[in-house]
């Protein structure tokens, strides 16, 4: 589970500097910051999924693989935008600008 945590806590920091790249104006943030950010919340899902067939799982074990899966198809879809060089829309406070 230490793997899992460590991957995703990486992969949230790389995602937390896009953020603040484009709540800064910016409207693409790096490809290669975006693709290892990519890399390290996969790795994470992966080592989060094989850690619970391994170690067995909770509800709340399964509640987090569900919130880090829903998180991966908005990634996908982010990214999706990224490879079409649209500027990623800006959300404050919950509502699109």
């Amino acid at each position: 589970m230490t793997t899992a945590i460590i991957l995703f806590a990486i992969a949230a920091l790389g995602g937390m500097v896009m953020a603040i790249m484009r709540l800064g104006g910016r409207e693409l943030p790096p490809m290669g910051l975006a693709i290892v950010h990519g890399l390290f919340a996969a790795a994470g899902l992966v080592a989060l999924i094989l850690t619970l067939i391994g170690q067995g799982y909770s509800i709340a074990t399964i509640i987090a693989l569900l919130g880090f899966l829903g998180a991966a198809f908005g990634g996908f879809y982010l990214f999706s935008l990224h490879l079409k060089k649209k500027a990623l829309r800006e959300l404050r406070f919950g509502i699109c600008c």
